[in-house]
């Protein structure tokens, strides 16, 4: 028969034991589950967020798919870290998602012409002397400061 000082043992064993485990958005961003269970897991997160509670994954890939390049590999993508990078908090920092998004799109959808599209600067003429060039022209920028 097991005594109570062995009971209340196992007890606080089993609590240590449940609280080192992993929880499966961990294990997800690790690459421990397959991908078809990170996907879950992924999709159960960012829906407990109010911002995302009404997400459709399927809908959300149907969507964002065709944004790529025809040739770009993210145009093909299943699972959801591929696109979405999550760094869950620990006690060091705070929680960091980031995603990858197709490159140039939000240029071309608003016509706003590229950089590269533009033509070079040129170079400004050099201004004339003023008529005392001992006298510096100063400006207080100590008080841009504040």
């Amino acid at each position: 028969m097991i005594s109570r000082s062995h009971l209340i043992m196992y007890v606080l064993l089993a609590a240590l034991l449940a609280g080192c485990t992993e929880s499966p958005i961990e294990r997800a961003v690790k690459g421990k589950l397959l991908p078809s269970e990170a996907n879950i897991a992924v999709n159960d997160y960012c829906k407990s967020c109010h911002v995302h509670a009404s997400l459709d994954p399927k809908k959300h890939v149907e969507q964002v798919q065709p944004k790529f390049p025809k040739n770009h590999e993210l145009r093909s993508a299943t699972n959801c870290l591929q696109c979405h990078s999550i760094r869950l908090a620990n006690i060091f920092r705070k929680e960091d998602r980031s995603t990858t998004r197709p490159h140039g799109k939000v240029i071309d959808l608003a016509e706003v012409p590229r950089p590269s599209d533009q033509p070079a600067p040129r170079p400004k003429a050099a201004a004339p002397e003023a008529e005392n060039p001992k006298k510096k022209n100063r400006k207080w920028y100590f008080f841009y400061l504040f």
